[in-house]
């Protein structure tokens, strides 16, 4: 049977449950951080919502890496850098 679920005034059929997407998402950065074994791979993540997948991705990755959340609004876009030690920092404005 399929898991109905209620946003605000809309209702949608669940998909995948949140078990289902944080084990996808641990063998994702498991196929990730043997495929960049020994590298430090910079993962850029466009705002709107990704910074969650992006987040949960990169503390699984369990190596050093960075993840760039980006964000735009018209024709401005903005950086910021979190390392791995989770420092985070802007990098610029355009």
């Amino acid at each position: 049977m399929t898991r109905r679920v209620k946003l605000w005034d809309k209702y949608f059929d669940l998909f995948l449950d949140e078990e289902q997407i944080a084990q996808r998402v641990q063998e994702l950065a498991k196929e990730l951080h043997k495929d960049y074994l020994g590298k430090r791979p910079i993962f850029v993540a466009v705002l709107n919502g990704s910074i969650h997948f992006a987040s949960d991705l990169t503390r699984n990755f369990h190596d050093k890496c960075d993840l760039w959340p980006t964000c735009y609004s018209g024709r401005r876009h903005c950086r910021y850098r979190i390392n791995g030690r989770g420092n985070i920092r802007g990098v610029g404005n355009a």
